[in-house]
């Protein structure tokens, strides 16, 4: 038995960053990746590895030291460490798979030749702005990468990887944990708890085919407790400011962007009052700065840490935080708000749009069985003309259309009667064929 392995990888964040962070971050991964590609790929053409300016998606199959899992993985970890000491937030979606010979990812569904090493759905018709869109992958490896990937982005875990077997596993995680401490690295933790963090789909797609996922570099980073008191004095002193800690725009985007769990973690310590202070402090940095977290802004975070502790006061923040925002985002976490100003307005709106698409929904739906109500009662209504004509061809396609040849006649008469009346022997045949009396 063969084995093929997929690691995907994607820069966390990277559409929030300020331009030049984000023009920094990309040149630094893609160089990064490149003089980390194995130099035994080259040696199977069955193996690819593409950069792709925010992503790089590789695959090894029947490659000379790149055979085993747990050699993959090493290989994964020092490409992690190597990007993280830059400073570039990435995380890794590794499916380690079996098979029973050498995986032709171009032979796979989903893999167009002609690209070489981009993966699309078949129905794409040309490269949509030259980007992979993950979301149409198909192919079980593929499909397996992918869903540890977005398992990796759901719980800020470094790298998430899990094994697919064939008819039988070649591979355990404890041989994989084993060879890993020997080479020095910390055991991997189990992820299947983590797993109800993704969609219903992709839970049933992992249960079926017993995948039981892993991870490595759990995020365990601590918002600056400097950082917090400069915040809190600024939303004390109500007036938009750019905090000393915050001067620097790098510093202050690793300082802010640090991820939601530990937002959530400090939002749920702070008293009242710090928690009021600390968000009204970060909608006034973002207003003199003009720093925007877009949808990963901490305002969100807390302001839902805020939402649960103190909904009596919740209609005069929420108010002041959209009449000082910068980012649109904030606090409701989406700009579909349709101008609210308060969480009541907010989830009014939001009701009002969901009944309004649930009827649009509706009377499409009546529509469209209105139309195919009219296409059927047209073909019925052309069935017996069909036949006294004698055209088969005709009687067939109507048929196939859903025709009711019950309903063609007035009651009382049939249509192979009327077959036999006008001498049309051969539509006669047909249809005793087709069962019809």
């Amino acid at each position: 038995m063969y084995t093929a392995h997929l690691v995907f990888a994607d820069i966390d964040g990277q559409s929030d960053m300020p331009l030049e962070r984000r023009a920094w971050t990309i040149a630094a991964f893609w160089q990064t990746c490149y003089h980390h590609k194995p130099r035994f790929t080259g040696d199977s053409s069955l193996s690819f590895y593409d950069i792709d300016n925010d992503s790089l998606m590789a695959g090894f199959s029947g490659v000379n030291r790149m055979s085993e899992a747990h050699e993959v993985l090493l290989w994964t970890l020092d490409l992690h460490r190597s990007l993280s000491a830059l400073g570039v937030p990435v995380l890794f979606g590794v499916g380690l798979a079996a098979a029973r010979d050498e995986i032709d990812w171009e032979a796979l569904p989903g893999f167009l030749p002609q690209l070489r090493t981009h993966l699309y759905f078949p129905d794409d018709q040309e490269l949509l702005d030259g980007r992979v869109d993950r979301r149409r992958l198909i192919g079980d490896p593929l499909i397996l990468a992918a869903r540890l990937l977005s398992l990796a982005k759901k719980t800020k875990v470094g790298i998430a990887f899990a094994f697919l077997p064939g008819d039988r596993s070649y591979e355990h995680v404890e041989d994989v944990q084993a060879r890993l401490q020997v080479a020095g690295v910390s055991p991997a933790f189990s992820l299947k708890g983590a797993m109800r963090s993704l969609p219903r789909a992709h839970r049933e797609w992992a249960k079926r085919w017993n995948i039981e996922p892993y991870g490595f570099f759990r995020d365990t980073s601590q918002v600056s407790r400097v950082l917090v008191e400069q915040l809190s004095d600024l939303g004390a002193v109500g007036r938009a400011e750019v905090p000393p800690i915050l001067q620097n725009r790098d510093e202050a985007w690793r300082l802010l962007m640090c991820g939601n769990e530990p937002w959530r973690r400090l939002g749920a310590d702070l008293s009242d009052d710090d928690l009021r202070r600390v968000i009204m402090g970060l909608v006034l940095y973002s207003r003199a700065s003009g720093w925007n977290g877009g949808s990963r802004s901490p305002v969100l975070v807390l302001y839902h840490e805020f939402l649960r502790r103190e909904p009596q006061d919740e209609p005069q923040v929420t108010s002041w935080i959209v009449a000082n925002r910068r980012n649109g985002y904030e606090p409701f976490g989406t700009l579909g708000h349709g101008g609210a100003r308060t969480q009541s307005e907010y989830l009014a709106r939001t009701q009002r749009w969901v009944a309004e698409r649930a009827e649009r929904h509706a009377s499409d739906l009546a529509r469209q069985e209105e139309g195919r109500a009219a296409k059927l009662a047209a073909a019925t209504r052309r069935l017996a003309p069909a036949v006294r004509r004698g055209d088969v061809k005709a009687v067939q396609a109507l048929l196939d259309r859903g025709a009711d040849w019950q309903r063609a006649l007035p009651a009382g008469q049939s249509l192979l009667q009327l077959a036999h009346d006008h001498g049309r022997e051969k539509v006669a045949t047909f249809l005793v064929e087709r069962g019809i009396k």
